[in-house]
């Protein structure tokens, strides 16, 4: 079980074993805001969510100011997207901020006179680490896209990682094979999902 304080009262809930703590705080924040649309839920979002949006920021951006701006900018988008936000099955408020961050940051340095960083590392960076990459796939249509593009084994992993699961040796024992094996087929995605991506955004 999680322990989270908003204001002055401790809140436990379940711990989902296939995503980081923050992203399950997260999540559980947005939903009560949703319900009850008490901002106490919101402003103990923000501090949590505040060390991943530095992350992002530092991912996108060189120069310290650049830095400070872009991690204000997100935060404020993030307010927006939550207060606009509505439950979706299958589909985790973590997930689509996620998304948001990415494609808004991208914007935000195209924006700039000089690209800061080379888009595709950080893509690489975001959208392919710790399995990170299917999260990003919150649209059907490119879901859809992907699993066209690969062999049967590696649309078996994908469909998995959609449920949740990002370890990579929790993946294989699902589905029989080995982690490494599993590393393997994502990797295989890699070219595949930064084409579709890049027709879809950019």
């Amino acid at each position: 079980m999680i322990h989270i304080k908003v204001g002055n009262t401790i809140f436990t809930i379940p711990e989902n074993s296939s995503q980081d703590l923050s992203m399950t705080k997260i999540d559980w924040l947005a939903e009560r805001f949703y319900e009850t649309r008490d901002e106490k839920y919101i402003n103990t979002l923000i501090q949590i969510v505040s060390k991943y949006v530095q992350k992002v920021a530092n991912s996108f951006c060189k120069n310290t100011e650049n830095v400070k701006e872009l991690s204000q900018e997100l935060k404020i988008d993030l307010l927006r997207l939550l207060r606009g936000w509505k439950p979706k099955k299958g589909m985790r408020f973590n997930y689509l901020m996620k998304t948001q961050f990415y494609h808004f940051s991208c914007n935000f340095i195209k924006g700039l006179k000089t690209p800061l960083v080379d888009i595709d590392q950080v893509q690489e960076h975001l959208l392919i680490n710790d399995c990170g990459f299917v999260k990003k796939l919150e649209t059907k249509d490119l879901v859809e896209k992907l699993t066209k593009n690969v062999d049967n084994k590696t649309k078996a992993v994908i469909e998995v990682m959609l449920k949740g699961i990002t370890n990579y040796e929790q993946i294989g024992r699902e589905l029989s094979i080995t982690g490494m094996a599993v590393r393997n087929r994502i990797k295989k995605c890699k070219p595949i999902l930064k084409k579709l991506m890049e027709e879809k955004y950019v």
